[in-house]
């Protein structure tokens, strides 16, 4: 891992995330961009009644917008972190700028979403994780030094696991915890459950793991829940990047733990 990606809207929410960034960087030996998309491209002075008044308001919220990310960047210049401050006005948008980055990484402070907001926009964490191919960490504060030890990988059986079953950040206990939801609507046997998470062991040679199956109406309630219960410093998923109507109509559990889950959540697509 080379590159770790903080998307930042210069809020002191989205500030929470660099900490965490830096200290995962420091670790890894990674350099951190700090992006900021000024959303400033729907402003032609070519085409305003005032193009020389609309082309100093741009210049102006240009130039606030360099000076803020060098300062936020400087307060970092004693870790011995790259850090490289980059601000797009990038014509495909927020999302279509951090997909263009082609990190490692990607590290979002969320505040999440709730009830109507999230069934109708989501949270931009939900978006961020749908455009690009890169693992997303998404924390709800700001962490100092972020070592989770304790992790808890939560599984859905899907076979693309066997093949690429992964944990790229540093740290973590050695044993390996997977969680089950068993809800109401799962066609699968539980000894079915079992044998799988023993070919995914064998297949990746795990030696030191352990499963648990827990019962829940939902899975991402289920999820949050046990971590929440046993201490966990974060919650692995891999994910599908579901798009379209399909996306919209069923949404994905990734998305609904991310978006209320309190604790640190990691999210790795599937390749």
């Amino acid at each position: 891992m080379k590159t770790i990606l903080v998307p930042i809207d210069l809020s002191p929410l989205a500030s929470a995330a660099l900490p965490v960034a830096v200290s995962l960087a420091k670790q890894i030996r990674a350099d951190v961009r700090l992006l900021h998309y000024l959303s400033l491209s729907i402003l032609d002075p070519e085409l305003s009644q005032a193009p020389v008044a609309m082309a100093q308001y741009v210049n102006e919220q240009t130039t606030a917008a360099n000076d803020r990310l060098q300062e936020i960047c400087n307060q970092y210049a004693s870790d011995g972190v790259q850090l490289t401050p980059v601000l797009s006005r990038s014509v495909k948008g927020l999302y279509g700028a951090i997909a263009d980055e082609a990190a490692d990484l990607v590290v979002l402070a969320s505040h999440g979403a709730d009830g109507l907001a999230e069934w109708l926009i989501g949270s931009n964490a939900e978006h961020v994780m749908e455009v690009v191919d890169c693992p997303v960490l998404v924390v709800k504060q700001a962490y100092t030094e972020f070592t989770p030890k304790k992790v808890l990988f939560a599984i859905d059986a899907d076979d693309r696991l066997k093949a690429q079953f992964s944990y790229p950040l540093p740290g973590a206990d050695a044993r390996k915890e997977f969680l089950f939801i068993n809800t109401p609507n799962e066609p699968r046997a539980l000894e079915g459950i079992r044998d799988w998470v023993s070919e995914l062991a064998e297949a990746q040679k795990l030696t030191d793991y352990h499963l648990t199956i827990i019962a829940h109406q939902t899975a991402h309630e289920g999820i949050i829940q046990f971590a929440e219960q046993n201490g966990f410093d974060l919650i692995v998923l891999f994910t599908s990047q579901r798009k379209g109507f399909w996306h919209f109509f069923n949404g994905s559990v990734a998305e609904d733990v991310v978006n209320h889950s309190p604790i640190p959540v990691l999210a790795i697509p599937y390749q």
